[in-house]
């Protein structure tokens, strides 16, 4: 259940965004993602949501009462690289003065090992400014 407006919203009302039993085809993004992952106690308004089914750059709908943004992905989403798809939503989303949140995604990424051709196969399709934070960060250096 997830908690936006003091109101709970099922999992199966947002899953059909984002996954099937099968195929991953959508990701968190956004404040969403963040207070899924507890990098902020903010509870956002709208959950935005990148998905491969949105043909639509933004669209707003309502599920169960609930504002949610539905964005066409900047990349196919496969069960592959849909985790570092939402490591690099959250690094775009993240404050890098705090340094609770980037020792996070640091400690996260060292744990999922991701591999630096699945990297660079989905950064082309991100802003300059994502690989930047990477290499700024010193992150890069954490793809095997």
């Amino acid at each position: 259940m997830f908690r936006f407006k003091n109101k709970f919203i099922s999992w199966c009302q947002v899953k059909y965004h984002l996954s099937d039993d099968k195929n991953q085809y959508g990701v968190l993004t956004g404040l969403a993602l963040l207070n899924k992952w507890g990098l902020t106690t903010q509870v956002p308004n709208v959950i935005e949501i990148s998905t491969n089914n949105e043909t639509n750059r933004k669209r707003q709908v309502c599920i169960g009462g609930q504002a949610v943004i539905l964005r066409r992905s900047r990349t196919p989403i496969t069960n592959e690289n849909a985790t570092l798809i939402e490591f690099l939503e959250a690094l775009s989303s993240i404050d890098f003065n705090n340094g609770e949140q980037v020792n996070y995604l640091c400690t996260y990424l060292k744990n999922q090992s991701f591999s630096r051709s699945l990297l660079d196969q989905v950064l082309i399709a991100y802003p300059k400014r994502i690989y930047q934070k990477l290499v700024e960060s010193g992150m890069i250096n954490d793809f095997a």
